[in-house]
Formats: structure tokens, sequence, C-alpha cells
């Protein structure tokens, strides 16, 4: 870790929620790969972190046995997939100004 100006940590999330797919799930994996092959050459330091978290239709029957919820899960007809990604960065030039 370097030391410096706090301002220099950059934090970016997304998330995306999508229907089970597995040529989804592939190209996310290559974006993923293509982005962190460019990043390592980047200056500063960087993290990156995907989780793809499953979310079964049996989730969207026990809630609509609830009386649904505020994710809208009782709409899914289909088994999902949230996807959650991260990225961190210090930038360097700035830490050090």
């Amino acid at each position: 870790m370097t030391t410096g100006c706090l301002t220099a940590l950059r934090d970016s999330f997304w998330t995306l929620t999508f229907v089970n797919d597995e040529r989804v799930l592939q190209k996310a994996i290559d974006i993923y790969g293509s982005l962190a092959e460019r990043l390592s050459s980047a200056s500063g330091e960087w993290s990156m972190n995907v989780m793809f978290q499953p979310i079964p239709t049996l989730f969207s029957e026990h809630s609509v046995k609830k009386g649904g919820n505020v994710l809208g899960l009782d709409r899914a007809t289909e088994n999902l997939v949230c996807t959650s990604a991260q990225s961190r960065c210090i930038d360097l030039y700035r830490s050090t100004r």
C-alpha cells in the first residue's frame, strides 16, 4: 500500500441480475479477463473482484408463499444470476502530489 493523500483512492461498484445463461456468464468472465490484462500494465495499484451469486427459482417460490419481497423475486420465472463487481485503484500520481 502506498502512503499519501487518501483522495487518490478510487472505488467503483456494479451489480447486474440476469437470467442464468452460460453464454452470458462466459462473456462476463472473458470481459473480466481482458480488463484484468489491460489493467496489469496501468499505473497505480489495482484490485478487482467479481462474484456470481445464483438465485434459483426456489427463492421466488418461497418469496411468493411468504407474500413477496423487496427484490421482486416473485416475478422471476427462471433461474437468475446476480453479478457484483468491485474495482479499487490507488492513483500513484495523485498520492504523491
